[in-house]
């Protein structure tokens, strides 16, 4: 497993950040059988990017609006996961994606904070 995190960012959230990441990585190994992953921070006016990718097969273009919701699956799995990151997402404010035209990269859009 190959890991590249570029950027960096202070971003104002309780630990149901950690599950969100969790639940991302272990996606793109598990179901995704990703061998490299992409973390990019960019930060913008008045907004903070994150774009998760990796290298895996990514999510078939007929699922692309199904993804976040309850109880979806393609794999046998309970299919609560990303569900469940999207409702954490948007609990801080923030939004989460799928890039157009990708397959295999979520993008992650955080208010911009404050640190001082």
């Amino acid at each position: 497993m190959e890991l590249e995190l570029e950027g960096d960012a202070v971003i104002m959230a309780n630990d149901g950040l950690y599950s969100v990441f969790d639940n991302l990585f272990s996606n793109s190994v598990k179901h995704g059988n990703a061998s490299r992953i992409s973390v990019r921070i960019e930060k913008k006016p008045e907004k903070i990017l994150v774009e998760f990718s990796d290298n895996g097969k990514g999510v078939p273009d007929e699922f692309r609006d199904m993804v976040f919701e309850k109880g979806f699956s393609t794999s046998g799995s309970t299919g609560y996961g990303l569900y469940i990151v999207k409702k954490l997402i948007e609990s801080y404010g923030s939004s989460i994606r799928l890039k157009e035209g990708e397959k295999s990269t979520f993008i992650l859009e955080f208010p911009e904070t404050s640190s001082g």
